[in-house]
């Protein structure tokens, strides 16, 4: 009975072969695509992982946990306290999640995997966040996990972030990379409201060079205002041809046949879905009209 007791670790490090195995590079390949480098699946310094299946402090959790937790909005904005306020007064967990049962689920959970520590009035990053920056990596990961947990119905979808290609090395990564059946998707993934026109212009320089069937700008704000975004995409586009006019069907998205831009309202998965919809109805009307 001790050793059930005993802490019991996520196996991130066994499950890195599995889920891309040497599948990932051939597929790009074949697509046209030759990748310079990746990061790990799971074992990326620089994404929070949860460390723990059974905690030191005796609390058992479900591996996909965090997976879960993160793709909630105020559960991202607690962890976004914990990386830039450190320490930071317990009143700004209040402001950000005012339910008390909710808070303390999220909080417990981070106590639990090392994630959170306090005091009675303040707060600061636990040992497992001393490695992170920002969340930005995370939302990389959880994007391409979410590819992976939801698209995979017949087979396992292959996506991977932080993904550079040898054509456009001088263009930064790709944050997303998903092999669909029928689409090859990047997805650019900004994890606030201030996205610059550099930012925006090189997301249209990658797409426009590499050329995926679709290429989503994932905003992670409640804030965004996408209509401003859209019309300085459209002046950063003129060269490049392209236009993003509304797409009145889905409210919160919007694109051509090859670009998509989405901001997150009520949560990561809610967004993506919204976006796949819009790709499916458009790929219907299109096969319509031929």
């Amino acid at each position: 009975m001790q050793l059930g007791r005993s802490p019991i670790p996520v196996p991130h490090h066994l499950r890195e072969q599995f889920v891309n195995g040497d599948d990932f590079l051939p597929q790009m390949r074949e697509r046209g695509w030759s990748v310079a480098s990746l990061r790990p699946v799971y074992t990326d310094p620089e994404v929070i992982r949860q460390p723990w299946l059974a905690c030191p402090t005796g609390t058992c959790y479900a591996d996909r946990t965090l997976y879960h937790l993160f793709g909630i909005t105020r559960f991202r904005k607690l962890l976004r306290a914990l990386l830039l306020r450190s320490p930071g007064p317990k009143t700004l967990f209040t402001s950000i999640c005012p339910d008390a049962s909710e808070r303390e689920t999220y909080l417990t959970f981070l106590r639990d995997q090392e994630l959170l520590q306090e005091d009675d009035q303040s707060f600061r990053r636990g040992v497992r966040l001393f490695s992170v920056k920002d969340i930005g990596h995370t939302l990389e990961w959880y994007v391409a996990e979410w590819f992976r947990f939801t698209q995979s119905h017949t087979h396992l979808i292959r996506a991977c972030h932080g993904v550079i290609f040898h054509r456009s090395l001088g263009l930064g990564d790709i944050d997303v990379a998903a092999l669909l059946d029928l689409w090859t998707i990047t997805v650019e993934c900004k994890s606030s409201s201030h996205v610059s026109d550099q930012e925006l212009s090189l997301f249209l320089q990658r797409a426009h060079l590499l050329q995926p069937a679709i290429a989503i700008l994932l905003i992670d704000s409640t804030t965004a205002t996408l209509e401003e975004l859209i019309r300085r995409l459209n002046r950063l586009a003129e060269p490049l041809q392209k236009q993003f006019p509304p797409l009145p069907s889905l409210q919160g998205v919007w694109g051509t046949p090859s670009l998509y831009v989405t901001s997150v309202n009520h949560s990561l998965d809610t967004s993506l879905t919204s976006v796949l919809q819009a790709l499916e109805s458009n790929e219907g009307k299109h096969t319509q009209e031929i």
